[in-house]
């Protein structure tokens, strides 16, 4: 009987570009990614992820239950603004970050300056949501402000409990233009860190350079953030993907021996800084527009091989990650007849027997990948949820 096996499709496709090396010292390792033009279209989510509702907000109003802002606060990610609270707000159902001139300036405490006090001239909005996470599809709908020197952020963050600079953080993007060399409004940077201790410091900083600018238009940016691998997405387009292996050399962007398992659980961020000084006063009236962030869990499966008399886009099991799924076989039938965009799941393989159909046009993924109780939907630090579907 003719049947198919689908492992973990990151090592199926690029085994040409591995370079085996007895150690793996994870260092700075900075990658420049010429992507090409600007996502012009958007590929809906991919099957599998349901919405985490404490994680999400579509920004109908300030939730000071789920978002707190920085205020009188300076850091080194904006060297010329302080970060205020009535520069967050709500408007027409978006969060809104600005900027202004502070007259008379404040005098706030600068941890990376030398001396530490310095005058901010400006100021500018920062929240950061209350509960951590940890795994899961994050994603954001943003409008970026075309100004050079204000840097629009969507990122995550979190310290090891304990260590100040032991910490783990994703860019999802990081509108940093300050220094012309990388490109201008062209460019974004994703980066991961992974600094949970000092001997082990890994940082994957990454430029991603477009044919237009990245300015000045909506655009989702998202992480799917899973314990072996972190991809980033532009309007559901893969811009970059970071898997790990300690044997695996800092060859390529796929592949990377820079520590990126075990992070902690990390806050969800939106911060609008200021890393120039200002001199056009014109420049303070572009804002950084925020119209959700949703985060998306996966729904685990059976302990077991789940093989289904039909595929069924309506079957609840079909997207859930099993320990084995198989489709397809003698009195079976697997057709997949939709324009969906369809990825299934399990933790050790995907089997497709004889049968087995994908109609044209779908986009079509099988994947294996490795787990963690968090990056299940049901799972939640202080208990149950009630906004989550029952168990079964």
């Amino acid at each position: 009987m003719k049947k198919y096996v689908i492992l973990l499709f990151a090592t199926f496709c690029f085994n040409s570009l591995l370079m085996p090396q007895n150690s793996c010292k994870p260092r700075y390792d900075m990658k420049i990614l010429n992507y090409g033009s600007f996502p012009t279209t958007t590929i809906p989510l991919t099957s599998g992820w349901i919405l985490s509702v404490p994680h999400s907000d579509e920004f109908n109003s300030f939730n000071t239950s789920k978002w707190r802002c920085y205020h009188n606060v300076a850091h080194k990610m904006s060297s010329h603004a302080a970060f205020k609270s009535e520069n967050v707000t709500v408007k027409n159902g978006m969060l809104v970050l600005s900027m202004k001139k502070e007259n008379p300036p404040l005098y706030l405490p600068h941890h990376f300056q030398r001396p530490p006090w310095k005058y901010f001239y400006y100021s500018s909005g920062y929240i950061e949501m209350i509960d951590t996470i940890r795994y899961g599809y994050l994603e954001a709908r943003c409008y970026l402000p075309n100004s050079l020197i204000q840097n629009a952020c969507f990122w995550l963050f979190g310290n090891k409990e304990g260590g100040e600079y032991e910490y783990d953080e994703i860019d999802v993007f990081e509108k940093n233009f300050d220094d012309k060399n990388y490109g201008g409004p062209n460019v974004l940077m994703q980066n991961v860190y992974h600094n949970l201790e000092s001997d082990t410091e890994s940082l994957v900083p990454q430029f991603i350079s477009f044919s237009q600018p990245a300015t000045a238009r909506w655009a989702t940016f998202a992480v799917e953030w899973l314990p072996k691998e972190i991809t980033f997405y532009i309007d559901g387009h893969i811009t970059s993907r970071l898997v790990y292996n300690p044997a695996w050399a800092h060859n390529s962007n796929i592949f990377t021996c820079g520590k990126i398992e075990n992070a902690v659980r990390q806050r969800i961020q939106l911060s609008y800084s200021l890393r120039d000084t200002i001199v056009n006063s014109s420049l303070l009236n572009e804002e950084f527009k925020v119209d959700y962030v949703r985060c998306y869990k996966l729904k685990e499966g059976f302990n077991y091989e789940y093989w289904p008399t039909s595929f069924s886009m309506s079957d609840p099991y079909i997207f859930r990650v099993h320990k084995k799924l198989r489709l397809g076989g003698a009195g079976r039938t697997a057709f997949i007849n939709t324009s969906t965009n369809i990825t299934l799941w399990a933790k050790e393989e995907i089997v497709f027997e004889k049968g087995f159909e994908v109609s044209a046009g779908t986009p079509f993924t099988a994947r294996r990948i490795d787990t963690d109780p968090q990056l299940f939907i049901d799972y939640s630090p202080g208990g149950s949820n009630p906004n989550l579907p029952d168990k079964d």
